[in-house]
């Protein structure tokens, strides 16, 4: 399934990030302490498995072809079959547990944050030291002492910003293939069809806006439920399917949240 504009944007958004989280850095050697691990829990945490994945997948293509964005200014692949290609490797699975982890829940608490990402940067730790071992002929200790106990006092304090700050990025971020909790509690069907339906132009990105969507849709002829459609020239009639969603009782009222995408 192709990308929305706003998908594309958040995902790119999070490979140049995690490229400016490359040249803040503490050069030591053989493998720097660097920011990006920030980047790359929110992009997981925030985007979820998919995009998340995708934005560390787009940073190291791009380093890889030459551009000067891995720490320190390198560039070319030659960089991850060297002592931190683990590590960068592992930013990409690190991102996609995290998302597959903390899209569980629609709104996951802290704990459940945390927990994805002490995963991850494990995940990272592992990926690293496997690697970085070999390039000092199999030395796993060595690997161990040098690859991973210096990063920890850093990663614990981004652990702990990048819980709050994904936390709220969640509510605003777009995800893929998200079915939480939520929807276990309250069944939806696979498809539904739109009863009536809403233009607005509310959403800023850049120059314009974003067009919004606001449509009622019935599930088995019975379940009516309120959403955002995020497929354009919706009509009456169309079918769509629930990618996002919950319904909570705040102070005893119902709170739907939803969005759709239109079936072909």
């Amino acid at each position: 399934m192709p990308l929305r504009p706003l998908e594309l944007l958040t995902t790119a958004s999070f490979s140049v990030l995690t490229a400016i989280g490359a040249f803040v850095f503490l050069p030591l050697y053989p493998v720097p302490v660097t920011l990006q691990t920030l980047f790359t829990y929110l992009s997981g945490a925030a985007l979820g498995p998919w995009l998340g994945a995708l934005s560390q997948v787009i940073y190291i293509l791009l380093g890889g072809i030459g551009l000067p964005i891995f720490a320190g200014g390198k560039a070319g692949f030659g960089v991850l079959i060297g002592p931190t290609g683990g590590y960068l490797l592992g930013f990409i699975v690190s991102s996609f547990l995290i998302g597959k982890i903390s899209d569980l829940q629609t709104r996951p608490n802290y704990a459940r944050i945390i927990g994805s990402l002490l995963l991850g940067t494990a995940v990272i730790y592992l990926c690293g030291i496997l690697q970085l071992s070999q390039w000092m002929n199999g030395d796993f200790q060595r690997a161990l002492l040098v690859g991973v106990l210096p990063f920890i006092p850093g990663d614990a304090i981004k652990i702990a910003i990048a819980t709050v700050v994904a936390a709220r990025l969640r509510d605003i971020l777009p995800r893929t293939n998200f079915r939480g909790r939520d929807f276990e509690e309250y069944p939806l069907g696979d498809e539904g069809r739109v009863l009536t339906y809403t233009k607005l132009w509310a959403i800023p990105e850049g120059i314009g806006q974003l067009p919004l969507t606001l449509a009622i849709v019935e599930f088995d002829g019975k379940v009516r439920v309120t959403g955002q459609v995020l497929s354009e020239g919706i009509k009456v009639g169309d079918r769509v399917r629930p990618v996002w969603g919950h319904i909570r009782k705040i102070r005893g009222k119902e709170i739907q949240g939803f969005r759709f995408e239109r079936l072909p």
